[in-house]
């Protein structure tokens, strides 16, 4: 099986889930809890990773972190590795106690971290055994779990050094008060009332953005990615880019009328290699060769692969050109 495509950038915020091998517990006691966040904050420190929220189950566990470094992978490698290692000296046990990397998704912080956090906290009275119970027994227990974040976000403890709430419970409120009573507020709905279900909304199992956010990921991810099967599947859920957005930004970039680059053998030849790599990049996930060769005046499947060995050619010592090409990419993401 294909290993997840990890996508790491700066800033980028994350989902991150592990679970214990075979499902087995991860925790057997409150030592081993406290010492996973132990390991955190010294992880978080290491790495400058930031800590927005989490939740400690029984054989899992939740993360939501921004990485302004863009090294999850490392982050991860080294925290995981830390608390098994540490596990299997405590509990006099060899072998691997997570069921095998952690799984990760990047999130649009704009539009989903708020119902992302509440779904984190929520984690606690989603098992089988609360199922029966009533909203006032599972508010009890949201108050009283001191393996999440949530009592941070409610203003009921001293939190916790790696922990950074100050941007979520920003967008609850001016004053502390007023943000912990509304984020209280904005949780507890998820007990008894119908809310957004963040997870309905991921796309190819790796994002959860929206149209815009997703292209972004895509587009920047395209050309390390090619032929992954996770990659290809983010390719199937970006929205379907038109020829039209793609030779209006080639155009300006390079200052000819558009309806020239459309026509074999006329305008600038960089402009007309550039517009051809893209369309060949951005549209042949709709589109057959074919297809795209009659939009652009009529050119054969063979004039794709020659256009792309002359334009790398030149980008080997061409900077200014490499310059025009990333602003044209950047062009074809905005709206």
């Amino acid at each position: 099986m294909a290993r997840a495509l990890r996508i790491e950038y700066p800033n980028a915020y994350y989902h991150v889930t592990c679970r214990g091998n075979e499902k087995a517990p991860i925790f057997l006691n409150d030592r081993d809890r406290n010492k996973i966040l132990e390991l955190l904050e010294e992880s978080c420190e290491n790495f400058q990773v930031e800590v927005h929220c989490y939740v400690l189950m029984s054989n899992h566990f939740h993360l939501l972190v921004k990485t302004p470094l863009a090294n999850l992978s490392r982050f991860m490698q080294q925290f995981n590795t830390a608390y098994t290692v540490n596990f299997n000296k405590m509990h006099q046990r060899v072998g691997h106690l997570f069921q095998g990397r952690y799984k990760s998704i990047v999130v649009d912080a704009d539009s989903y971290l708020k119902e992302l956090s509440r779904y984190i906290h929520l984690n606690p009275i989603r098992i089988k055994k609360l199922k029966s119970s009533t909203i006032d027994e599972k508010i009890h227990l949201l108050n009283t779990y001191p393996w999440s974040s949530y009592l941070d976000y409610i203003g009921s403890r001293k939190r916790h050094s790696f922990l950074n709430p100050g941007f979520l419970l920003s967008l609850f409120g001016r004053t502390n008060r007023e943000a912990y009573r509304n984020y209280s507020a904005f949780v507890l709905k998820g007990i008894s009332g119908q809310i957004r279900n963040p997870f309905e909304e991921i796309k190819a199992g790796t994002v959860l953005g929206d149209d815009d956010f997703t292209r972004n990921i895509y587009i920047k991810y395209m050309d390390k990615k090619v032929g992954e099967r996770e990659h290809s599947r983010l390719n199937e859920a970006i929205p379907p880019l038109e020829i039209d957005k793609i030779v209006k930004e080639v155009a300006e970039v390079f200052n000819v009328p558009p309806e020239t680059l459309l026509k074999r053998r006329s305008g600038p030849v960089e402009a007309r290699q550039v517009l051809i790599e893209y369309c060949l990049r951005y549209l042949i996930k709709y589109m057959t060769l074919q297809e795209i060769g009659l939009r652009l005046g009529g050119i054969g499947p063979s004039a794709f692969k020659m256009n792309r060995i002359r334009l790398q050619k030149k980008l080997l010592d061409n900077q200014l050109l490499k310059e025009q090409m990333e602003i044209i990419r950047e062009g074809i993401l905005s709206d």
